[in-house]
């Protein structure tokens, strides 16, 4: 008799865990996927991506609000508040 095969735990050993399900998917055994775990981590990769991109957009506005400010004396402050409410406003789109 056959001993069964030893999965490996997500909470214990997820290195283990993610190679056990890539081959898994790879060899199209889709009833003996952690469905729920591998969903999860699907979904958190994903937000991780989208965070990353809006960390990426939100910088690009700060550096270009930056080098279009003027930074002379005169109208400093007022650049500074127009500057500060525009990024305000574009963080608040995104």
């Amino acid at each position: 008799m056959a001993s069964p095969t030893r999965r490996a735990d997500y909470a214990t050993d997820f290195y283990s865990w993610s190679l056990e399900q890539a081959r898994l998917v790879r060899q199209g055994r889709w009833a003996d996927l952690d469905r729920d775990n591998v969903a999860e981590e699907i979904e958190s990769l994903v937000r991780g991506q989208f965070d990353k991109l809006e960390s990426a957009i939100r910088q690009v506005l700060i550096e270009s609000a930056a080098k279009e400010m003027e930074l002379d004396e005169a109208t400093f402050p007022e650049n500074c508040v127009y500057w500060f409410d525009e990024i305000m406003t574009r963080q608040l789109v995104l």
